[in-house]
């Protein structure tokens, strides 16, 4: 990245501005030819033989310089090793000083920005994370960041108000009598012709699910209101199911909105498939997946960095299920920060917006909770 006004750069933020792009990974790679050279003129302090090259290697001679500095007896493939993460830090720290759009986005807590270093040899990617001095950079804390770069633990608050524990106790006890196929379930008093039931929950579901929420739950008609979507995301502020939201907040005045992922979920896997670098899919399928593909990414960050002693097959189940919880509490951080309505709604009102994830194959909902940084959230200005 040259100067402040590189064509990368306005590639980049054109993804930001109109792509609504939530990600960016700046990638080195092993073996660079490029970083090695820029090593070895450190080491060696001689010129690059062509002005071109010298642009180039002028670019990458910050990091050149301080891996020599680091690692002075190490072997050149050592030195060229950090150099190459070094200058995906640097990179990084170029972006986030002459983009505007950038730090804007990295300040409200809605881009992700992070790097990587791909091995040519082995086909794999080693993630290094976001700028060390990210906060101070862009001028701001970042609370929800904070969060994010640390190994994910649930800690997500039960319900706080008492209208809140009746309605979720509700429908963990729906829950319990539609898994344990108690002869209760179902049974319920005929709906009014005249919907003349306030529903007091409003529940965001994905539409991948092949049966009824309201059975789910053993809701009574009217009780809760139903959103689906791919990958029960809310969307972009200003979209249909977003407005969809804060109409039905608006207008019946809920004390409950709970996210609902679950097991299994295609668009999760998809999302999970990308991270790994698969093939890009259609325009349409991209503005789904970039919703999701924040939440795996931590996800598969985190399991890198655990212990490698559980098999492959459960570390990746664990994988596929943390990223389903956290694009639940995703959903809940979009809602809260992007939409006026619901906030004004969960600060004032009375409304919790709560996580829990279904499990596809038992019909057993696991309730998460509230986002462990509500507080933080609602208090922003």
């Amino acid at each position: 990245i040259e100067g402040g006004y590189g064509g990368l750069l306005g590639s980049a933020e054109y993804a930001i501005a109109v792509l609504k792009t939530k990600l960016i990974v700046v990638t080195g790679h092993t073996l660079c030819g490029a970083v090695t050279a820029a090593v070895k003129s450190v080491l060696s302090n001689e010129a690059m033989p062509t002005e071109n090259l010298g642009v180039v290697v002028d670019n990458i001679r910050t990091a050149a310089e301080m891996a020599v500095k680091t690692m002075p007896e190490a072997p050149l493939e050592q030195q060229v090793k950090m150099a190459t993460k070094l200058n995906v830090f640097e990179a990084m720290q170029k972006m986030l000083r002459n983009s505007k759009i950038i730090q804007a986005g990295i300040a409200n807590e809605e881009l992700m920005l992070v790097g990587a270093v791909y091995n040519i040899e082995e086909g794999s990617l080693e993630w290094v994370g976001p700028h060390p001095a990210q906060e101070s950079i862009v001028g701001s804390t970042l609370h929800v960041h904070r969060w994010r770069e640390a190994p994910y633990v649930r800690k997500a608050m039960p319900p706080s108000s008492p209208d809140a524990r009746a309605i979720i106790d509700r429908l963990q006890k729906g829950n319990t009598r539609f898994v344990e196929k108690d002869e209760m379930h179902g049974v319920h008093e005929n709906p009014s012709i005249i919907h003349d039931v306030e529903p007091d929950t409003i529940l965001v579901g994905s539409s991948n699910l092949r049966i009824s929420y309201d059975d789910v739950f053993d809701s009574k008609p009217g009780e809760m209101l139903v959103q689906r979507s791919v990958g029960n995301i809310a969307g972009h502020a200003g979209g249909a199911m977003f407005a969809s939201l804060e109409f039905a907040v608006a207008r019946h005045l809920p004390k409950v909105l709970v996210v609902v992922g679950h097991t299994g979920d295609e668009v999760v896997s998809a999302a999970l498939q990308q991270v790994k670098g698969a093939k890009l899919p259609s325009k349409s399928m991209r503005h789904v997946l970039d919703q999701v593909l924040p939440s795996c990414m931590k996800a598969v960050t985190d399991a890198s960095r655990a212990s490698a002693a559980e098999t492959t097959g459960g570390r990746q189940l664990q994988v596929e299920y943390t990223a389903t919880e956290l694009n639940a509490l995703y959903t809940i951080k979009q809602l809260l920060i992007h939409s006026p309505i619901i906030r004004d709604a969960a600060k004032n009102r009375g409304l919790e917006l709560h996580a829990a994830i279904l499990d596809s194959s038992t019909g057993k909902v696991d309730f998460v909770g509230q986002h462990p940084l509500v507080a933080e959230i609602l208090a922003r200005d």
